[in-house]
């Protein structure tokens, strides 16, 4: 099937998504965590719960214990809207065929670019299990509006029902839940592309893992897009990825300050919208420092090379999409 051209694709994206909105990734909210706590009670020695406490889902709810009721006010001032304007690339990927997002993120930043498209969307949180059995039940459904679901909450959702911290994580990720299931009936039945994703929340990687394993085969089902250092061992990550994930990587190389780190990604989401011959939209201007900084004409041409490969990946074959 082609699954990409089809729209049989799901996406599911990590904080390195949401930073083109302006978000942080976890070192940056554990460190504006630690500077709440220490503005409320100066008294806490907050370099002492970060230094021992490594895990950031325990050091997020250390810290969050010592903000008490205001840490509620934390997440939200954190992850709700941020009046920042999103980077044009998140306007492209939300253009790209996927039949839905799924999403580790508890910020609304998906949402936000569909409303400003006009394309409609529909929230999903874990925070109301129901909905993500109503999800499995209607996901592929003809004309059914795409889909955002939150695996670990929103920042509008309770505080213990959101998986930010050890306890919000407990509620999700043990055998025998409906999300665990859920992840499993995610691996085992449908194609997803990895966005934006560290390969690094042991939980969840363990989740997947275990579903990976009941695969037939020894192709890859999955794909990821992940950055790269210079001298990383490729191969090897490529192996773990493809023997433990069932997972095929798509590497782009991070870049070395003063440049954008992530140059590529954004380089090659915009290359996959050209192969897909998706239409560019008009987008509202973008302030200059919201706008990434232009890529060299050798990353450019790096970038169409992996994002053909990754659509021939997809979509072995395919012809063109309507839009």
């Amino acid at each position: 099937m082609r699954v990409l051209r089809k729209r049989r694709t799901l996406a599911l994206t990590g904080a390195g998504v949401s930073t083109w909105a302006g978000y942080g990734i976890w070192s940056a909210a554990i460190g504006h965590l630690a500077q709440a706590v220490q503005e409320r009670n100066p008294g806490v020695d907050t370099a002492a719960i970060v230094h021992n406490n490594q895990n950031p889902l325990h050091c997020a709810e250390r810290l969050g214990e010592q903000l008490g009721p205001g840490f509620g006010d934390f997440i939200l001032k954190e992850f709700g809207p941020n009046s920042k304007r999103p980077d044009d690339v998140l306007f492209t990927l939300c253009r790209l065929p996927f039949r839905h997002f799924l999403t580790l993120n508890i910020d609304c930043s998906l949402e936000q670019i569909h409303t400003i498209l006009k394309l409609p969307c529909v929230t999903v949180t874990t925070s109301y299990f129901g909905g993500l059995t109503k999800f499995m039940r209607v996901q592929d459904e003809d004309g059914i509006a795409r889909h955002v679901c939150h695996f670990h909450g929103t920042y509008f959702d309770p505080i213990d029902q959101i998986a930010l911290t050890n306890s919000g994580y407990k509620r999700l990720y043990h055998d025998g839940s409906l999300f665990f299931r859920f992840l499993w009936w995610l691996v085992t039945s449908q194609t997803l592309l990895f966005l934006g994703f560290g390969f690094t929340d042991s939980d969840f990687l363990q989740a997947i893992r275990r579903a990976a394993i009941e695969l037939p085969g020894e192709d890859p089902v999955h794909f990821a897009v992940r950055g790269i250092g210079h001298h990383v061992n490729d191969e090897a990550i490529r192996n773990e990825s493809n023997d433990s994930y069932k997972i095929d990587p798509i590497f782009y190389e991070i870049k070395d300050p003063p440049e954008n780190p992530h140059a590529g990604f954004a380089d090659l989401i915009r290359k996959i919208a050209d192969e897909l011959q998706i239409q560019q939209v008009a987008i509202p201007p973008l302030s200059a420092e919201e706008m990434a900084p232009a890529p060299e004409p050798a990353d450019v041409q790096r970038a169409e090379e992996l994002g053909a490969s990754l659509v021939e990946r997809l979509d072995p074959g395919g012809g063109d999409v309507s839009h």
